[in-house]
Formats: C-alpha cells, sequence, structure tokens
C-alpha cells in the first residue's frame, strides 16, 4: 500500500489503494479499466434542469453558465468524452478568470458529491479512502493534480502541485459522510 502518516492528517491515498469497481461502472481514457490515478468514472446527475454524465461535463457546463454562455453550455451537454466536454470548456465565450477562480472550487466539489452520492458503489470507494489524503497524480497538471505521476510522488510533497482535485474529492468525502 501507498500511503502512510503524513503531518497529523491521517495517511494519504495514492493510485491503486482503491479496490477495482465492477466492470459496469469503469471508464479509462488511457488505462485498463481499474481505479487508478487516471481513472475515470461514467455517471450521471439528476438534476431537475440537466443530466451530465461525465464530470468533465459537469464542470465545463458551469463554467460555461458562469461566463453566461448558453450556446456552449447547450454543446457541452451533447459531449460523450471527458475531452470534448473540456475542448468545449476552452471555447467559452466572455471567459474570465477570476470569475472562474472565485467558483471552480465549488463546482467541482458540488459535481464530485454528485457524482459519489449517486451511486452507492462509487460512494463506497471514495468513503473507503477514510481519512487519507486524496492525491491527484498527473505529471503535468499542478493545479487540479500534484504535478508528479504516482511514482514520482512520495518523497517529493514539499514539490507538489495545489490539487485542488484531490481536495474537491475529501470535501464531497466529509459530506457524503454525514
Amino acid at each position: 500500500m501507498s500511503w502512510e502518516q503524513l503531518d497529523g492528517k491521517g495517511p494519504r491515498w495514492i493510485g491503486d489503494d482503491l479496490p477495482d469497481l465492477p466492470k459496469e461502472l469503469q471508464y479509462a481514457q488511457d488505462l485498463p479499466p481499474k481505479v487508478t490515478d487516471k481513472s475515470v468514472f461514467f455517471f450521471g446527475f439528476d438534476r431537475p434542469e440537466k443530466e451530465c454524465c461525465l464530470h468533465e461535463q459537469y464542470m465545463m457546463y458551469h463554467k460555461a453558465l458562469l461566463m453566461g454562455d448558453e450556446e456552449v453550455a447547450a454543446k457541452v451537454l451533447e459531449a460523450d468524452t471527458p475531452a470534448k466536454a473540456k475542448k468545449l470548456g476552452r471555447e467559452v465565450k466572455n471567459f474570465k478568470q477570476e470569475t472562474w477562480d472565485k467558483n471552480c472550487d465549488e463546482v467541482v466539489e458540488e459535481g464530485n458529491f454528485l457524482k459519489f452520492s449517486q451511486n452507492e458503489d462509487l460512494g463506497k470507494v471514495l468513503l473507503g479512502t477514510g481519512v487519507r489524503q486524496i492525491v491527484e497524480t498527473s505529471p503535468n497538471d499542478r493545479l487540479w493534480g500534484i504535478g508528479f505521476n504516482t511514482d514520482d510522488a512520495e518523497g517529493n510533497e514539499r514539490e507538489w502541485g495545489e490539487n485542488k482535485l484531490g481536495k474537491a474529492l475529501e470535501r464531497a468525502r466529509e459530506r457524503l459522510g454525514k
């Protein structure tokens, strides 16, 4: 297991510590279907106004709405892969970084809460991380991830990026556990 006690906050979680999910819950972008640092899951958001099937879709949809771009928001809802949703998110008109920065943490937390609260199996996976720190090991992303891959993360904690996704997952886990 690749976790240990860290600064009195409890053990951290990296990558492969979680159990495999049932096949019907798995969706991997570029890895075998298994819970790892790169896994993405299909899920639905049960909202009266809209339904999203991907977390990236939920995030980019709300990004477009925050900027008042209903045209791109509608296109995002048609996206069937995380990559397509992300690409559309880059096309949002009147994008203001300051507005997004003020709202993105809440959007991502809520999206993750909905994802894990509406699917019992996924909820168990998130709650199964206990009090461990959740880390997005993405070597190319120091904002949402830590800027390191799983193999290089341990021992380099002082150099980690912001890990906004991991922190959003931890807040969603806390809400789910109540």
